[in-house]
């Protein structure tokens, strides 16, 4: 029998849509949890790929619990920044504000009924306190019912932004929010910034990141030999650090295009101080990392779509315990006659995007690397790749340190 997991004792009325499937009587039936699985893995599987190098994070979906509001305190929160640079001072210093993983998501109204995005968040499990605050990568999914397609859009956790929460602003890099008010600050905040209208969200830690590409039985990804070298030691790193109680994976012996296990393929999509190379184009550093997540998210999509019913059910019971979502039933329900019937089983043509775009933004190295960004010249061209067309919005300033 599978145990009841408790992680607090704070009602779930208290959050509405954060809060799903918890203290409400009976539990459902295991067929409702298994469709509801389903939708979410074939819209959703791939965005795993995406837990591999994230920072900070302990929260996970319960069922029959409540989440608890009230967070470890943390003395200090450093960026990953790069070598030399000095860390970025912690939110409460900047800001005063208490911590608070279950910030409601504001309602904002949706541009168009037949585009749905979804943001994916990434958190790590460590037990090192330095570690702890930041989502240091978010991807939206953008399901577009009247053109049958899926489109990926990667927003760098440097992208330097205002931070709204009780009435108090601060200024920051993006991935701050999540460690001050969790899925719903960090929302809130990537809709006022870019004029977005996401409401729904899917959380992955770096287990259930590896519980899907295990389930899926891992990728064939073509590594090269200067990725070789960062690749092992983040396997390395997860073997003996992150997830030292579970099954190591071996080192690559040899680069080329071969098969990787879960870790292994978790591994690849956390490179981030290499660049990508693809059709002989160069993608630098972080930005050569989001598209290694996408090459990860596109192979699980195919295998995904490429599976048999049994196995894509398998893989919803395999996984969905092990993420955390504000998905209901109707909605699931909805988004599975979709994708089952009409959504575009070519991963291949899966979109890809990335904020910020490299003619909208300045970097700034001091007092903290961050990049400065055009929002006014970004916004059009992210709602023109997002719904085809563009809508007026409220023009913002550039925010710098």
């Amino acid at each position: 029998m599978r145990q009841k997991r408790t992680l607090g004792n704070v009602h779930s009325r208290q959050y509405g849509d954060l809060a799903p499937f918890q203290g409400r009587g009976r539990r459902r039936p295991r067929v409702f949890r298994t469709l509801l699985g389903a939708v979410l893995v074939v819209v959703l599987i791939g965005t795993v790929a995406i837990g591999g190098y994230l920072l900070a994070g302990y929260l996970k979906m319960t069922r029959g619990a409540a989440p608890d509001a009230t967070p470890t305190p943390v003395s200090s929160v450093t960026s990953a920044v790069s070598p030399g640079v000095t860390p970025e001072p912690t939110f409460v210093d900047q800001a005063g504000l208490e911590r608070d993983l279950r910030v409601p998501i504001d309602a904002v109204a949706q541009k168009d009924p037949d585009v749905q995005n979804i943001l994916l968040i990434g958190v790590d499990r460590r037990n090192t306190a330095s570690m702890a605050g930041n989502s240091d990568t978010m991807m939206i999914i953008s399901v577009d019912r009247r053109n049958q397609t899926m489109k990926m859009l990667s927003i760098l956790r440097d992208c330097y932004v205002t931070i709204e929460k009780d009435g108090k602003t601060v200024k920051g890099k993006i991935n701050a929010a999540y460690s001050y008010g969790g899925p719903g600050l960090t929302i809130n905040t990537l809709n006022r910034t870019f004029d977005l209208d996401i409401q729904k969200y899917v959380l992955v830690d770096f287990k259930s990141a590896e519980a899907v590409v295990t389930a899926a039985g891992g990728l064939d990804i073509d590594v090269s030999a200067s990725e070789m070298k960062n690749m092992n030691l983040s396997i390395l790193e997860t073997n003996r650090v992150i997830l030292p109680d579970t099954p190591a994976s071996p080192t690559l012996t040899a680069a080329g295009l071969q098969h990787l296990d879960a870790r292994q393929t978790i591994s690849y999509a956390r490179i981030r101080k290499v660049d990508l190379v693809v059709n002989g184009k160069t993608i630098p550093m972080d930005f050569g990392r989001v598209e290694r997540q996408k090459i990860v998210l596109r192979g699980l999509m195919a295998k995904f779509f490429d599976a048999d019913v049994l196995k894509k059910l398998d893989i919803t019971n395999q996984v969905f315990d092990m993420v955390e979502t504000n998905f209901r039933l109707s909605d699931a329900l909805s988004l599975m006659q979709f994708a089952s019937t009409q959504l575009k089983k070519d991963a291949a043509s899966i979109g890809g995007y990335t904020i910020p775009v490299y003619k909208y933004y300045t970097v700034v190295e001091t007092p903290v690397w961050c990049f400065v960004v055009d929002f006014n010249k970004a916004i059009p061209d992210i709602q023109q790749y997002i719904w085809g067309k563009t809508f007026d919005f409220t023009p913002r300033d550039p925010v710098s340190p």
